[in-house]
This record gives structure tokens, C-alpha cells and sequence, in this order.
């Protein structure tokens, strides 16, 4: 995705930082197959809106602060990011070769699309095709039979209904006697007021190379995004390196 952004756009490749942290910001805002609702409904809530995401790379034209009677009131920029700390939208300025933010700019995404709409219609000459069947083609049947099954169940009662429902079963069952032994957890009294957080089962089948199922593993997990700031936790902590330090050591690596 970052690497189709920096194509499309004019923008160099030392950009590609930004272009990074607008594909995250796009990501945490569309759903996935795991979930239905995307990553900033599951930890804030409320559904995300989409109407401020703008086409990264596009020219636009930033309000300038104080100007001279007769000096433009805009700037041609870049628009290369959002920022988190405040409003607005980061943009790269060529004249003045640095990147500032800004909330008051017009975005030129129609002209931008424009730009990349062919000039002229190709012709293509329809070819006659010859269809013909290749010595190596093995029989439908013969193939279809060795197709390995990768559905695995989801919810409990898809396991109960599988026909690997006993591997199954002794899967979970081994899960947790192995929490039991290390003591994954201790019982403690809820405290009023307070609704745990629930859990599940995940399965998955572990094939070999041959395709064949080796093991069933089934592995009980928390739903650890449904807790809330303030009331299952209060500390919050992300391990991210700043863009200047990627920056060094990507240098000292191709040095």
C-alpha cells in the first residue's frame, strides 16, 4: 500500500514515512475479515467518518497567515499526512522545502485524477485464440480429492458439529490444563460494578507438507478490545520509534 501511494504520487522516496503513517491512519478507520467494525469503533466506540480522508500526493492550495496587498493568499503544497497531535492535515511545501499543517486549504483531486486519465484511446485488434489442452492437465477428480480443507470452525458449536469434533475437544481440553499448570491466571472477587471482560475459543488446523492435518490447536483467548480507558486499565503504553531513529538506522544498515 505505501508503495502504491509514493508511485502514484510526485512525492520522493524519502516520503515514505509519511506515506506510512497515512496508511495506518487509513487502515484503523475500514474494517477487516477478522471484524466486522474497524479498529477505531472497537477502541473508541463510535464509528469513524471518512469525509476529511483526502488522496495522498494531490496538489492543494494552503492559506498563507499574514500577506502583502498584492502577495498570493494561497501556496501550492502537497498533501502528505494527518497529524495526531492537532486539527488539521500535513502538507509538504516545494518553495519552501519543509512540511507544515494546516486546516484551511483547497484539495485539487479532480485535477489531480485527471492527470493520470489516458489522452488517447487504444485500439485493440481482436486475435483469434486457439485453445488447446496441455499434456501436463491431470484429472479434475484426481486433483479436487487433495485439496486441503483449511474451514476451520469459528464458534463452539461449529466445533461440535465438525467432523474433527473429538480432536477438537481434546484440544481444549489440553489448553486448559496447560493454563492450569502455569497458572495463567488466579480467582480474585469481582468488584462491584465492574463487568469482566469475555473470552473465546480460537481454532486452527496445523497441516504438513503433504497437506495432511498434523495437529488441532485451540487456544482461549481474552477479548482484550473491549476494554475501556479509565475503567479496565489507566496506563497506556506503545512502543513506537520515532521516524528520525528509523531514519539513522536504516542508513547505518545500507552503509
Amino acid at each position: 500500500m505505501v508503495r502504491s501511494m509514493l508511485s502514484y504520487s510526485t512525492l520522493p522516496i524519502s516520503f515514505w514515512g509519511y506515506a506510512l503513517q497515512t496508511a495506518i491512519y487509513i487502515l484503523n478507520d475500514v474494517p477487516s475479515k477478522s471484524v466486522p467494525k474497524t479498529p477505531h469503533e472497537l477502541w473508541t466506540g463510535r464509528k469513524p467518518s471518512l469525509q476529511h480522508l483526502r488522496i495522498f500526493g494531490c496538489p492543494t492550495h494552503v492559506l498563507k497567515g499574514k500577506t502583502e496587498k498584492m502577495e498570493s493568499r494561497s501556496e501550492t503544497c502537497i498533501f502528505v499526512g494527518y497529524p495526531k497531535e492537532t486539527k488539521g492535515y500535513y502538507f509538504y511545501s516545494p518553495s519552501d522545502l519543509k512540511v507544515v499543517v494546516s486546516t484551511n486549504a483547497k484539495f485539487m483531486e479532480k485535477d489531480y485524477m485527471n492527470d493520470f486519465v489516458p489522452r488517447s484511446r487504444i485500439v485493440l485488434n481482436e486475435i483469434g485464440r486457439v485453445r488447446t489442452q496441455p499434456e501436463r492437465y491431470i484429472g479434475l477428480g484426481e486433483s479436487v480429492e487433495n485439496l486441503p480443507d483449511d474451514d476451520d470452525p469459528y464458534t463452539y458449536k461449529e466445533v461440535m458439529e465438525d467432523v474433527d469434533s473429538r480432536h477438537w475437544q481434546k484440544a481444549m481440553q489440553s489448553e486448559i490444563e496447560s493454563m492450569f499448570d502455569n497458572k495463567v491466571w488466579s480467582l480474585v472477587d469481582l468488584p462491584k460494578g465492574i463487568k469482566p471482560i469475555g473470552c473465546k475459543w480460537v481454532y486452527k488446523r496445523k497441516r504438513g507438507i503433504d497437506g495432511k492435518v498434523e495437529t488441532f490447536n485451540a487456544r482461549l483467548v481474552a477479548k482484550g478490545y473491549t476494554q475501556k480507558e479509565g475503567i479496565d486499565y489507566e496506563e497506556t503504553f506503545c512502543p513506537v520509534a520515532m521516524l528520525k531513529s528509523i531514519r539513522i538506522l536504516l542508513s547505518i544498515a545500507a552503509s
